[in-house]
């Protein structure tokens, strides 16, 4: 039996409210994270203009700090 591919959680940030949540799951067709980052809105405020990549675990990464 194959093992499914990992997941690795793409997260967001809502710049309205600065809440982080997963917006998907990855791999994913890119035409249907497309589709759903372009609908996503905040959980918490509700905004759906503000919503951008949260890279906040990524620069402490590559800075070598603990996440």
């Amino acid at each position: 039996m194959e093992k499914p591919p990992s997941k690795t959680p793409l997260k967001v940030l809502c710049k309205s409210c600065d809440h982080h949540w997963v917006a998907a799951y990855l791999p994913m067709p890119m035409e249907k994270c497309a589709t759903l980052l372009k609908s996503a809105c905040c959980p918490v405020c509700g905004e759906n203009k503000a919503i951008f990549l949260d890279v906040s675990d990524g620069d402490k990464k590559a800075k070598g700090e603990q996440a």
